[in-house]
């Protein structure tokens, strides 16, 4: 559990033209490499909403990817595990942690407010941070660690 294994595209589509005849045009073809070109990297991690479609089923992402997804934003502060506006991070087909963050564009800061890993490894932790750093370049902020 944990990991959900997704055919490449390109292997439906040559599946697809060999099993029925006229399935799969031309132009279909040039939309699997866009596509494949557009499915997550496992190397380049990034930060879901908490209102990704992805996340919408909770009962499917626990069972497909081993990950209890709680929207955390109309609890107190005391009740909360994971923050406020959490933001689980997707590497690949794996959802291998969550972050909560707040911008501050006239500081320049991205603060990390809190960060929880699905497993406590090096490469989890480095997926994690890589997608962070990420967002942080996209916006234009230095990523800053916070306690409060």
């Amino acid at each position: 559990m944990g990991f959900l294994y997704l055919w490449p595209l390109s292997e439906i589509s040559r599946k697809a033209r060999s099993n029925v005849k006229g399935w799969c045009r031309p132009a279909d073809l040039d939309l699997v490499a866009r596509l494949e070109r557009a499915r997550p990297r496992a190397d380049q991690p990034v930060l879901l909403s908490p209102f990704d479609p992805l996340l919408w089923d909770r009962g499917r992402v626990q069972l497909l990817f081993g990950f209890a997804q709680a929207l955390e934003i109309f609890k107190p502060a005391a009740q909360r595990v994971f923050g406020y506006y959490v933001l689980p991070v997707l590497a690949g087909e794996r959802l291998v942690g969550r972050v909560d963050l707040k911008a501050r564009p006239a500081a320049g800061t991205l603060d990390l407010l809190a960060t929880h890993h699905e497993s406590d490894d090096v490469a989890t932790r480095e997926l994690v941070g890589a997608a962070v750093r990420r967002y942080a370049d996209a916006l234009r902020l230095a990523v800053t660690a916070r306690s409060s």
